[in-house]
């Protein structure tokens, strides 16, 4: 509780120092006159309205989260057609304020932004994530909007939910290299566990559920395959390395 408290406080004292000077400056006279009559600090009362905000945003977006995950399972299971787009369009409305990124997600099911969109609802889904996005914004939907569509915040912000979601990756990696590396399928030319990312994905849904990654996990362990080499994990880059290589080696058999 202290933590969060001085995380809390924090905040709101870069909110302030971050303010337009002319509101600072009104800020202090108002605070002045306040205090000459008796009544509540301007300032208490600004971080309470934000405070409140940020509340409202975080649970509105837990709503989002929410609605839209579950949505795209749902669809998933449809076949494209009228009834398809009538429930979309009915998640959309019980999203709360964010039905337009709900409605883009739930329509890509199937297509080629599918997975992008699933992975950045994990990242949503980290508890650090949805804090730097709350404090970023202000708790105003539509910065946070304009955030969520500028690369380089995303970029951090997959960092800051990386952060926290990687060791419970590196965890349950322990136990599924374990698994992969008893199936022959999945033995290289030198003996060693070897598999990709979508071997990974597949396998991780046979799982028992302790053990199973998240979608959080899973995202997290995309991006950031190069920490998985020691488990036996084939990279997208080592990948385009071989095909690099084995094409050279064709061209020079003509």
């Amino acid at each position: 509780m202290a933590d969060f408290k001085s995380a809390r406080n924090q905040d709101d004292k870069e909110y302030i120092e971050n303010l337009p000077i002319a509101q600072k400056i009104g800020l202090v006279l108002q605070s002045y006159q306040a205090g000459v009559e008796g009544r509540q600090n301007p300032v208490e009362t600004l971080l309470a309205n934000k405070q409140k905000r940020e509340k409202e945003f975080r649970a509105e977006l837990a709503t989002t989260i929410r609605v839209t995950k579950e949505g795209m399972e749902m669809v998933r299971k449809m076949p494209p057609g009228k009834a398809r787009e009538a429930m979309i369009e009915q998640l959309v409305r019980s999203s709360g304020g964010n039905g337009d990124m709900v409605r883009a997600a739930l329509t890509a099911v199937g297509g080629d932004a599918d997975r992008e969109f699933k992975e950045t609802l994990a990242v949503l889904d980290t508890p650090a994530a949805q804090t730097m996005l709350t404090q970023a914004s202000g708790g105003d939907p539509e910065k946070a909007r304009k955030l969520l569509a500028d690369d380089g915040f995303m970029k951090r912000l997959e960092q800051r939910a990386d952060q926290t979601t990687l060791p419970a990756v590196m965890a349950k990696m322990s136990v599924l290299s374990r698994t992969l590396e008893k199936m022959p399928q999945f033995k290289g030319e030198d003996g060693r566990t070897s598999f990709t990312m979508a071997d990974l994905r597949e396998q991780n849904g046979k799982l028992p559920q302790e053990y199973r990654l998240t979608d959080a996990e899973l995202a997290a362990a995309n991006r950031n395959q190069g920490a998985l080499i020691a488990y036996g994990m084939r990279t997208e880059k080592t990948l385009q390395d071989e095909q690099s290589a084995a094409s050279k080696r064709k061209t020079r058999q003509i």
